[in-house]
């Protein structure tokens, strides 16, 4: 236990590095340095929780909530780190430290409690799925919307709830549950990620996503009459229409000055659901808004947050699925949120033309 903090400290993330929660095994497999929050509206203020894997042994949760001018209410920030027990069949800790513990109040001790009960709820719940086969892993099963649910009594979220199951999100596979005496959403997915090395601080600086967030303005100019032709990428069996003032720096990859890109390839068809998540994660301080990402005929559109710079880039990533070669391609086409406000049909264009031909 002495030794804990130091062992967080100094833990090195690879994408080699697989792990999973006792008692189940991840349809989408969980690495090392993955975190999800949820934005939990049992409190009175706005508040957050987020769960982070290092390794099959240790993990941490941490919860904050935004200081709050009218009621006058500071910033609060708990954090959590712990150990398992990665031989059993069910959650049990080893070991604990929470940060500041010398000066926790009563109301901090609440949430202490009440994360351990999360923690060892979600993974029980989360067990009984593959007990019952209700989560087995198919395509269908794990489009972004989520198409997986079940009525529980959870008693720490008012009675009776359906929980929505989606594989893509890490750690317990838990999108939101929903209130049904109250018909509202009680908890539900805020953002989810991953830390690439002991110096990234994307988990411990997330502090939610503000109403009055004044995004940094760019200077852009659409040339909306540049000339378009089609792309036809024999490399990946892509194709799409583009304009001619876009750049060409690779051969998978176009770039409209300094405020777009566009990247397109394709990969195995067994590695889709791993792709849509590694898509899906924030990355150092780029957060992703879950809450409004908006899913359509095989293509999602999502703001990503960087509070650093000042900057939300609107992002569209396309699927689509080949079944004569078992091949899936996929585009990425990010733009800033302000140049994609002055022309949205322009984008959108793009990314509704992307194909593929194999």
């Amino acid at each position: 236990m002495k030794k804990l903090i130091t062992l967080f400290a100094t833990l090195l993330f690879s994408l080699s590095a697989i792990f999973a929660l006792p008692g189940f095994e991840p349809v989408v497999p969980d690495y090392s340095g993955e975190y999800v929050y949820y934005r939990d509206f049992t409190f009175e203020r706005e508040s957050y929780i987020g769960f982070l894997t290092y390794d099959q042994k240790t993990y941490s949760a941490r919860y904050f909530a935004p200081a709050e001018k009218k009621s006058k209410l500071p910033q609060k920030e708990i954090q959590i780190f712990f150990t398992i027990n990665p031989d059993t069949n069910h959650l049990e800790l080893t070991g604990e430290k929470v940060l500041n513990i010398q000066f926790l109040a009563e109301e901090d001790l609440k949430i202490v409690n009440y994360i351990h009960d999360l923690l060892y709820e979600f993974n029980a719940r989360r067990i009984k799925l593959v007990e019952n086969n209700v989560l087995s892993g198919t395509q269908d099963e794990l489009e972004f919307s989520g198409k997986i649910t079940s009525n529980e009594d959870f008693a720490q979220f008012g009675g009776s709830v359906q929980i929505n199951w989606n594989a893509i999100i890490p750690f317990f596979n838990i999108e939101s549950i929903f209130n049904q005496d109250d018909a509202k959403n009680v908890l539900s997915v805020a953002t989810i990620g991953r830390i690439n090395s002991s110096d990234d601080k994307g988990f411990e600086n997330f502090k939610g996503f503000p109403k009055d967030f004044k995004a940094k303005s760019h200077k852009s100019k659409i040339n909306k009459k540049a000339e378009k032709s089609k792309i036809e990428n024999k490399t990946t069996g892509n194709s799409y229409v583009i304009r001619s003032d876009w750049e060409r720096p690779a051969e998978n990859m176009f770039t409209l000055k300094d405020f777009a890109v566009l990247f397109e390839t394709s990969t195995s068809e067994k590695n889709l659901n791993f792709i849509k998540r590694q898509f899906l994660l924030s990355s150092e301080e780029n957060y992703l808004d879950y809450a409004n990402m908006e899913f359509k005929n095989n293509t999602f559109k999502a703001n990503y947050y960087n509070f650093q710079t000042g900057n939300i880039t609107t992002t569209f990533k396309k699927f689509e699925k080949n079944a004569n070669n078992q091949q899936v391609s996929y585009c990425s086409l990010s733009v800033f949120n302000d140049v994609y406000k002055k022309s949205p049909e322009y984008f959108n264009e793009i990314i509704e033309s992307f194909s593929s031909e194999k």
